[in-house]
């Protein structure tokens, strides 16, 4: 099917142990870069988790040459906009700049990636931050939910646990740990670069070439986290006396190369992903009127998939709350969608698209994320295609599938007494 909307013209070359997209888009004066390390929290060593991230955080904080004050004046005397994201798969280190400084700001990028200095001040500034912001999230019953939620779903392995790590592994972390981190695992594998905009190819290639010499290595290897699959329908709480409770549901499920993921999205749409449009926002909010949203939605990562759904409500409303979720997942599972939803579904899915890669720092990134999860340059029209076919029939058989209600793992931080429910207190 013809999506209506043509993709940007995209140029891709394999070096040794990098891969580099490149496309030229000559609007505006600017370029987006972005550079994928296939190193995320996944990979962080039992223990140690929030390594990763902090290993992450450090990049931009001194390299051999140059010091962290003047790191960050250097880019802001090229006009430049930097972040970095360090999350459960990958670390992505993203620069913007006006296509006359592409050269200037591309050695500096390097510098940062290939000649970190991991100062010890920095370290123990950027350690501090890393555990008030720890501290900040179990203040908040989102972040307990979120945290509990994790690792009964993973224990505290793979995806067990918040990107930014646990308070007490953080702690125990050295800048020793950073370095070996870094060599070991952050600077190997091949990594993607992408540039988009005010960019010429044959120069980008030249420069990045030149740029990637004798960097990086084979991949390590990597290790089997999460393997043990969660106790079926665990219920988990933790007693906090507030009057709202944070309610998370959900199970293990599908990761973004499944066969499968496209249909599920359509499934997820109707019954909580589409907000005021979802059966579970209509039930719960609409019908019962017991609390402000409710929604589902799909992690789909590199080797496998977070679905959650969640709401807060107040106490008393948390177990007729969490029987509807179960109750919508089940009949999503066995009764027909109606032709209403799935043309809604469908139509936002497919309308919506186009504005996820509406600019050069969005393209370049999903530019990265479809070569990283091995989707394709052909992926956004696979994605139309394939939505646009999706019937009541597929609905429901990606629902059967992949949706296991009975076996949901629950979370529920509130005030228990109130909320009447048994459950596993943490």
């Amino acid at each position: 099917m013809d999506p209506g909307w043509k993709l940007p013209p995209v140029e891709r070359m394999e070096g040794a142990n990098y891969l580099s997209l490149t496309s030229p888009q000559e609007e505006l004066p600017i370029v987006a870069m972005r550079v994928l390390l296939p190193s995320g929290s996944w990979d962080d060593p039992p223990g140690k988790e929030g390594l990763n991230f902090l290993t992450a955080q450090l990049l931009q904080q001194g390299t051999r040459k140059r010091g962290a004050e003047e790191i960050h004046r250097n880019i802001d005397s090229l006009g430049g906009r930097f972040h970095i994201d360090a999350n459960f798969d990958y670390t992505m280190v993203g620069m913007t700049v006006l296509s006359e400084d592409l050269s200037e700001a591309l050695d500096l990028l390097v510098e940062i990636l290939r000649e970190p200095a991991f100062p010890e001040e920095e370290f123990l500034k950027r350690k501090r931050r890393l555990l008030g912001q720890i501290a900040s999230q179990k203040d908040r019953p989102g972040g307990i939910a979120r945290a509990a939620f994790l690792e009964a779903l993973w224990g505290k392995g793979g995806y067990g646990h918040d990107p930014k790590g646990l308070e007490e592994s953080v702690q125990s972390l050295e800048v020793e740990d950073v370095v070996d981190h870094y060599r070991r695992k952050l600077c190997q594998g091949p990594s993607i670069w992408t540039a988009c905009g005010d960019v010429k190819p044959e120069k980008w290639r030249e420069m990045l070439r030149e740029a990637m010499e004798g960097w990086g290595g084979p991949p390590s290897e990597g290790e089997s986290r999460g393997e043990d699959l969660p106790s079926r329908g665990r219920i988990i709480a933790s007693d906090r006396k507030i009057p709202q409770a944070t309610v998370l549901m959900g199970q293990r499920s599908i990761g973004a190369k499944h066969p499968d993921l496209f249909h599920f999205l359509v499934m997820n749409y109707i019954l909580g992903g589409g907000g005021f449009g979802s059966r579970l926002m209509d039930r719960i909010r609409s019908k019962k009127g017991m609390a402000y949203s409710a929604f589902s939605r799909l992690e789909a990562l590199l080797r496998g998939g977070i679905f959650v759904c969640g709401f807060q409500t107040e106490n008393s409303n948390v177990r007729e709350a969490m029987a509807i979720c179960q109750e919508e997942a089940e009949r999503i599972r066995v009764e027909p969608v109606t032709s209403r939803e799935l043309d809604e579904a469908k139509g936002f899915l497919m309308g919506s698209f186009p504005m996820k890669i509406d600019s050069m720092g969005s393209f370049a990134t999903n530019l990265a994320l479809w070569e990283f999860y091995g989707l394709g340059l052909e992926y956004p029209f696979r994605f139309t295609s394939t939505v646009a076919k999706a019937t009541v029939e597929s609905v429901m058989e990606t629902a059967r599938e992949h949706l296991d209600p009975g076996s949901w793992v629950c979370v529920v931080v509130g005030d228990l007494e109130r909320t009447n429910i048994e459950a596993e207190r943490i």
